[in-house]
């Protein structure tokens, strides 16, 4: 995380300085455990992430956590064919402390958490309008999956 306003992973002058993310911190803290699954939608790393992204250790239920983006994985894999990595977020990324999936995880305790990182690594921030609606396809196709662990009563 950067102490500079003009970069993108910039992390504000103190925890919930933003008002981005107070915002969410207070839909998540207003709507407590109703909350069965917290998805924080990035891009460009094409991966399905999930804590913790602030130390290389996994959290106890990694298994339960990597089966379930593993099912995500698979069906955006099949609407087109897209490779997404799935893991814990320093394996697919770098250490992030500070990431809301790990906030959502420890202090929110919403077992399943996932940091979702569209495609997009030639491009970057990028996309051309032309990729947009079958990187949206492609996610719906992981929404479905997590929609229907929670509809099973599998989260």
């Amino acid at each position: 995380m950067c102490n500079d306003p003009c970069k993108e992973d910039y992390r504000g002058i103190y925890p919930w300085s933003e008002p981005e993310t107070r915002a969410i911190k207070e839909l998540v803290t207003d709507i407590g455990p109703k909350i069965a699954l917290y998805i924080s939608v990035h891009n460009y790393l094409q991966g399905i992430m999930f804590p913790w992204g602030y130390t290389g250790h996994p959290p106890d239920d990694v298994n339960d956590l990597m089966s379930l983006a593993s099912e995500a994985q698979t069906a955006v894999r099949e609407k087109y064919g897209t490779k997404y990595r799935v893991g814990q977020i320093p394996t697919i990324d770098r250490l992030t402390p500070g990431c809301s999936v790990d906030w959502a995880k420890a202090e929110a305790n919403i077992r399943f958490c996932y940091s979702f990182e569209l495609p997009g690594p030639t491009y970057k921030f990028q996309v051309p309008p032309p990729h947009l609606l079958k990187i949206a396809e492609e996610f719906f196709e992981a929404l479905k999956v997590f929609a229907e662990a929670v509809k099973q009563n599998k989260i």
